[in-house]
């Protein structure tokens, strides 16, 4: 069931994107451009979410919430509310994210003769304001609402500088400052996460990759002291002595392909499947490069069954051809290199 709903989970990807924001909360996700804003009101946004295969739908509710005390009292809270509802609390757990706890509880209950389920989470930062959401759907397609949720709130990021940190009670309350900055990142306007106030040097690299990109002659550039092998017609193996493993590359042409972000949306989910927790994620998003491209990229730290993981997904384009990337190690020491490896990298027709 599982294979199945990451299967339509990557095939929804494929479709438009769109980005929630928050102001105040000073968070943002990406989300699959099929979920609709059913409502929107002054500390609530409500999205309905189709539900593959069905004509049914999903609610998520995304709202500020005010809350001080420990995350026992949170779920005491949770689940004596729950029980004057007459609705059955099935767990009560916290899920590690952006290096603070989500207090998650997963209700069960019955509307109009069709069994539902809710889950709720607070993320429990040390903020003025919290972000609460509430999801819900029946409950017969619900691990499908879920794993869909799920992968995208893993895309969740935040704008306070320094990051997240977990609520501490003990500590004076953090004040909201009195004037919130407004952060527009309302696709498709280039969101910025890294100065771009300057135009970066152009580097051409020295090492040159042919391939052959939809019946067209192309070349791949790389930086000084890379290598790359197993070269296929439109991919190739990067590699560079100081790293545990090599970089798959391959290149498209935007004519006949997924738009350069939605390959990455895709790639991207299907890499933080392995992820038991993601301690960190950071993106780079729509960053002129040395070599005359545009770089986007997903950047995670974590756990996995097999312990400690560290992965990169990346994309450089231009207007006609773009170079999806991805590496995967338990390393973040060797970031430096695939930054330069996303700084350098182009592709262009052959000569």
């Amino acid at each position: 069931m599982l294979k199945v709903a990451l299967l339509a989970f990557l095939v929804a990807a494929s479709q438009d994107t769109a980005v929630f924001k928050d102001d105040q909360l000073r968070l943002a996700f990406t989300h699959p451009g099929t979920w609709t804003v059913s409502k929107r009101q002054k500390d609530m946004t409500t999205y309905s979410l189709p539900i593959e295969n069905t004509t049914d739908r999903a609610t998520l509710e995304i709202a500020r919430a005010s809350f001080r005390s420990e995350p026992e009292v949170w779920q005491k809270v949770q689940e004596h509310a729950n029980k004057q509802l007459q609705r059955e609390v099935v767990r009560q757990w916290q899920q590690e994210i952006l290096g603070v706890p989500m207090l998650l509880t997963l209700i069960r209950y019955s509307e109009k003769g069709v069994s539902m389920n809710t889950l709720t989470g607070l993320l429990y930062t040390r903020t003025p304001l919290k972000m609460l959401f509430r999801l819900t759907g029946p409950e017969s397609d619900f691990e499908k609402v879920e794993f869909e949720f799920q992968n995208t709130i893993q895309t969740l990021r935040s704008f306070e500088e320094g990051g997240l940190e977990p609520e501490d009670p003990s500590k004076p309350a953090v004040t909201a400052p009195k004037v919130v900055e407004k952060i527009d990142i309302r696709p498709p306007k280039k969101v910025t996460f890294e100065s771009t106030a300057s135009k970066p040097q152009v580097i051409v690299g020295p090492v040159v990759v042919d391939l052959t990109v939809s019946t067209r002659k192309m070349q791949a550039r790389l930086p000084k002291g890379w290598t790359f092998e197993e070269v296929k017609e439109n991919g190739f193996l990067a590699r560079h002595p100081d790293l545990a493993a090599p970089v798959a590359v391959d290149v498209y042409s935007v004519l006949d392909s997924d738009p350069p972000k939605n390959a990455l949306f895709k790639k991207s989910s299907a890499s933080l499947g392995d992820f038991k927790v993601v301690a960190k994620r950071q993106d780079v998003i729509d960053k002129p490069t040395n070599g005359q491209m545009t770089a986007n990229a997903v950047w995670r730290t974590g756990e996995t069954a097999a312990g400690k993981a560290f992965t990169f997904d990346g994309v450089v384009a231009n207007d006609e051809h773009y170079a999806l990337l991805s590496y995967r190690s338990a390393n973040e020491s060797e970031r430096n290199l695939l930054e330069e490896l996303l700084s350098i990298l182009s592709v262009a027709p052959a000569p």
